[in-house]
């Protein structure tokens, strides 16, 4: 559609309104959606020749002719190069010296490559070496200051690593922001049951997030002359918006609800894959009942395997250790978050979360 309206506009007829039609067509919500485009060529001699292959008669018609079919050609490879960078996937595939049976084969190929890479994408990580040595009396960072030193050395020894080999290489951390949402004095728990979520899988959390992707999540470098942190925090901040639209139905989170800062930074190391993994804590205060009433006491189907439910709890209920119907055993960064942000002393640990604190 958006080929075409380009194509149309440097035409006789040309549309007055085509800005606002591309426009349209290009809403970040719809694309964030679209997982791969994939575009097919063929040069206009070779089209005529399939098109008429058949046919009765040769004669040109008001498309299918040469003149015609190079300008459209002309107009879709400017559009690939103009816009291809606003999707995270695009492929063009010239078909022009291939016979159907090869065609398709090509196309399939080409998809099931870009498949494979979208399913997995380069994360952020860093080396082990520089999270070791800021975490050497507890698992967690809290004090403003030494918070912000970490998030600069993070930002300038992040890399970009794929998700696999970053889960077998002991010797990287993945960064995974996470956002505790509130609503007055109360905190929204989430619990995840089954889609694959593994040891989070029947546990509740006090936070929504995930994996930094590249092909979602990076952004260029900050123009603002405030160095990479700033960029890092925006690129933490963005992942966070992306994991929560994601898994609560597009609920309606703005960028800029997000805490500019986060409040703690968590890393566990009571297991070998919880070590390889780095919580970065933000926060953001859910502005109108509404929003609250959306997200409480309701269970959202994601998959016929995974269910999301989320609740919004007291602190008076969270520091009175009540018991909460629907409420798992929390994980190890939500009980950390709670007692050194929240207060809750009381919360309990499990054998080995000590090591923690």
């Amino acid at each position: 559609m958006k080929l075409h309206s380009k194509w149309q506009s440097n035409s006789a007829e040309l549309l007055p309104d085509i800005k606002k039609i591309i426009d349209f067509l290009l809403i970040e919500n719809w694309r964030e959606r679209v997982d791969m485009v994939v575009g097919l060529t063929v040069d206009p001699a070779s089209a005529l020749e399939r098109e008429f292959k058949d046919q009765l008669t040769q004669k040109p018609g008001s498309i299918m002719n040469s003149e015609t079919l190079k300008e459209y050609n002309d107009t879709f490879n400017d559009t690939f190069e103009s816009e291809g960078q606003a999707f995270r996937n695009i492929i063009k595939i010239d078909t022009t010296k291939m016979n159907t049976l090869e065609g398709v084969t090509k196309i399939v190929e080409k998809v099931l490559e870009a498949a494979d890479q979208l399913l997995d994408d380069e994360v952020a990580v860093v080396n082990k070496n520089i999270v070791s040595p800021r975490f050497t009396t507890s698992g967690y960072i809290a004090e403003k200051t030494s918070l912000n030193g970490f998030m600069e050395v993070a930002s300038r020894e992040m890399t970009w690593m794929k998700r696999s080999k970053a889960e077998e290489n002991a010797g990287v951390v993945q960064i995974l922001p996470v956002l505790v949402m509130k609503y007055g004095d109360q905190t929204l728990y989430v619990t995840i049951r089954g889609g694959g979520h593994g040891s989070m899988d029947r546990k509740s959390a006090v936070w929504l997030g995930g994996h930094v992707r590249r092909s979602t999540d990076d952004i260029d470098e900050d123009k603002n002359g405030k160095g990479k942190s700033s960029k890092l925090n925006k690129i933490l901040r963005r992942t966070v918006e992306r994991e929560v639209k994601e898994e609560l139905n597009d609920f309606p989170i703005h960028f800029n609800q997000i805490s500019k800062q986060p409040v703690i930074a968590v890393w566990d190391t009571t297991n070998s894959r919880s070590s390889q993994h780095l919580a970065v804590f933000y926060e953001m205060t859910i502005p109108t009942s509404e929003g609250r009433a959306r997200l409480h006491l309701r269970e959202m189907v994601e998959t016929p395997t995974k269910t999301v439910f989320t609740q919004f709890i007291t602190d008076q209920d969270t520091e009175e250790n009540r018991v909460i119907d629907g409420l798992e055993e929390l994980e190890s960064w939500s009980k950390v978050y709670l007692r050194e942000i929240k207060g809750f002393k009381h919360i309990q640990l499990s054998k080995g979360e000590n090591k923690l604190f």
